[in-house]
């Protein structure tokens, strides 16, 4: 299902921010944004694919879809994942 998709993908993003041994996070705010923004591009194309099995073209999803705010609603879920761990 997209829901546990979704969920094991803002783990890892998570996981994979952490520093271990020195604490805190890689990325701070503003670079995961500006790592949000530099996926957007490849995650249209693939979602292109998978969104009513191949209906819509990535030019047609990006009209489709609200980039600003499902930027910050992805934004918001991984710093939320993160304060878990």
């Amino acid at each position: 299902s997209w829901d546990v998709s979704i969920k094991n993908c803002l783990y890892q993003i998570a996981r994979t921010n952490k520093r271990r041994k020195a604490g805190g996070y890689y990325l701070t705010e503003e670079d995961l944004k500006e790592a949000l923004e530099e996926a957007w591009t490849p995650a249209l194309r693939m979602a292109s694919l998978e969104t009513a099995n191949g209906k819509y073209d990535e030019d047609e999803l990006a009209q489709i879809v609200n980039k600003k705010e499902l930027l910050n609603k992805a934004f918001e879920l991984i710093l939320t994942e993160q304060q878990k761990k």
